[in-house]
């Protein structure tokens, strides 16, 4: 896999005001909330498309267009990265992946909505959707199969990167 970074057409985003998205299934933006405690990472409060980048960093790497694709590579944020990174893919890819993610593990209409999106943005660019999609749902079967509760897998994930982990209860 390379480290080529192509030019990409830009997403089309869906079509909805960010007031819309929440009566479609959109959860994205809200504030993670597990086992009825708030999570904070470096002073942020933790959303659900920030979680999302972060299980996808606990999973296999999978092949986009060539790149290995992570979830968290594709970009420097001081929420995911202890020092400043040099993004080893366009970061376009990193979201690609959270949209199919968050598809495959949180189902809603919104969500179905944005992946036919993302899969008819594949298409222009030359991929192969359902490739995609497959080599992400086999990565995600091998990482659902351990036992560890989602605020577990956090945690592990945090002590291991050092970043800063608060969890309040509500």
């Amino acid at each position: 896999m390379s480290n080529f970074s192509p030019q990409f057409s830009p997403y089309p985003k869906p079509p909805l005001s960010y007031e819309l998205r929440p009566w479609f299934g959109a959860i994205s933006l809200k504030p993670v909330t597990l086992d009825d405690h708030q999570i904070w990472l470096d002073g942020e409060i933790l959303s659900w498309h920030n979680l999302y980048h972060i299980e996808l960093a606990q999973l296999d790497r999978i092949e986009i267009y060539g790149a290995a694709v992570s979830g968290i590579h594709g970009f420097y944020s001081s929420m995911f990265h202890q020092k400043s990174v040099k993004p080893e893919y366009a970061g376009i890819l990193d979201e690609l992946r959270v949209a199919i993610h968050e598809w495959l593990t949180r189902r809603s209409f919104y969500n179905s909505f944005k992946l036919l999106n993302w899969s008819y943005w594949m298409l222009l660019q030359g991929m192969n959707p359902i490739d995609v999609i497959w080599q992400h749902h086999k990565s995600l079967a091998k990482w659902s199969s351990c036992e560890k509760t989602q605020l577990q897998n956090l945690r592990e994930w945090a002590s291991i990167n050092e970043i800063n982990l608060v969890v309040r209860p509500r």
